[in-house]
């Protein structure tokens, strides 16, 4: 064997031995990248939320040629969106869509397509949620796994119904509850929005059977009885002025020796709610905070019931109350923004009514700019120009 012979057995055997390295290392990046996402996952479901947006950002940034960074981006457009970046969950969910399928995974696509919507909704924009909510399953296509299309009709059906177009709602719901492939928790929420808009399409009775089914067919699933059991109470009691069947049914609730927190909580609001109707201001204060006292953990009785709270001192003029209560309600950080663009009016109402009107405008102004498809925002412009 001469020099030259020995000098390309030698460069054969080293490329060998490289592309025998390669997929090791592959293997390597996959698994810790694999690792990095299910950490992020897991915070993420924990609620930690500043700690998830860290780790997802890993995967992104450190294995961005693996199927797991098109997971980590979906994950973290959920991340903002729990956040409140709106905007910014819009914009790295399309990041996922906008490689489909030349690079990212069709699931991971679709459910990138569900996360563009659920941004489109909490910026108020319904119009625009439900547009984009309607491209999912042409994304997803036959994909056995049909979780991302379920979803989108739910959200869809909840959009509708908030846009009081009960008929698409109910059609949508039913559609969910027609699924082979849905959950019980899937049809679970589906019969919580299929009664609500039964009720609210002056089908009552079936509204209510809908909702009844809650409680009897799916037990296990504490926070679709809560739902509806707050729409029986808000029927079959506020709606029809009888608040002091909703305080003795609260009463009776809370007493229950076997009662869940959840639903403590939920009977509790009902009860402020029903003393606030009746005018009893000073009940509806106590209840809310016994409420607010009673159960640390934070839901989102909380929030209601500093709304209420607030109401209430309004309506007894304490505004100095009324405004502490709004600071600790937008101190929780609403997702909504309804929520937060109510709470600016009233804010800047109890202002006014206080004869400061310089904060009373920058409160309506801060309205107009920060939420402008409120349906609070043309009054606001309003009265800006009266003042």
């Amino acid at each position: 064997m001469d020099k030259q012979e020995l000098t390309i057995i030698v460069t054969l055997l080293a490329f060998a031995a490289v592309f025998a390295v390669v997929p090791a290392v592959a293997t390597a990046a996959d698994e810790q990248s694999k690792a990095l996402l299910t950490k992020g996952e897991g915070l993420l479901s924990a609620g930690n939320l500043a700690a998830a947006e860290i780790e997802l950002k890993k995967v992104i940034d450190e294995f961005p040629s693996t199927e797991w960074a098109f997971w980590a981006r979906v994950r973290l457009s959920e991340c903002y969106y729990h956040q409140g970046r709106f905007d910014d969950c819009i914009l790295e969910a399309r990041r996922v869509v906008n490689l489909y399928p030349s690079q990212a995974p069709q699931l991971a696509a679709a459910w990138a397509q569900v996360n563009v919507g659920l941004g489109y909704k909490g910026k108020g924009e319904l119009d625009a949620a439900i547009w984009e909510l309607e491209k999912v399953e042409s994304i997803l296509g036959d994909h056995e796994d049909r979780g991302p299309v379920l979803k989108a009709k739910y959200e869809m059906a909840l959009a509708h119904h908030n846009r009081n177009n009960r008929a698409r709602s109910i059609s949508l719901c039913r559609a969910i509850l027609a699924d082979p492939k849905a959950t019980d928790h899937d049809r679970a929420f589906a019969l919580v929005v299929l009664g609500s808009s039964l009720i609210d399409d002056w089908k009552v009775d079936e509204g209510l059977a809908q909702l009844q089914k809650v409680r009897d067919q799916y037990p296990g699933l504490q926070d679709a009885i809560l739902a509806a059991e707050r729409r029986i109470l808000e029927s079959k009691y506020i709606a029809r002025h009888d608040y002091d069947g909703a305080i003795r049914e609260g009463r009776v609730i809370i007493e229950s020796p076997a009662v869940s927190e959840g639903r403590a909580r939920q009977a509790r609001y009902f009860m402020a709610l029903a003393y606030f109707r009746k005018g009893d201001y000073d009940s509806a204060i106590s209840e809310a905070q016994a409420l607010l006292d009673n159960y640390p953990v934070f839901g989102e009785d909380h929030r209601q019931c500093y709304s209420l709270k607030a109401r209430a001192y309004a309506m007894k003029k304490d505004y100095a109350q009324a405004i502490s209560c709004l600071e600790s309600l937008l101190a929780t950080n609403p997702t909504d923004p309804e929520t937060r663009a109510t709470a600016e009016w009233d804010l800047a109402t109890c202002y006014k009514a206080m004869g400061d009107s310089m904060r009373a405008d920058e409160r309506l102004q801060k309205l107009t700019s920060l939420y402008p498809k409120s349906h609070l925002a043309l009054r606001a412009v309003q009265e800006l120009k009266k003042w």
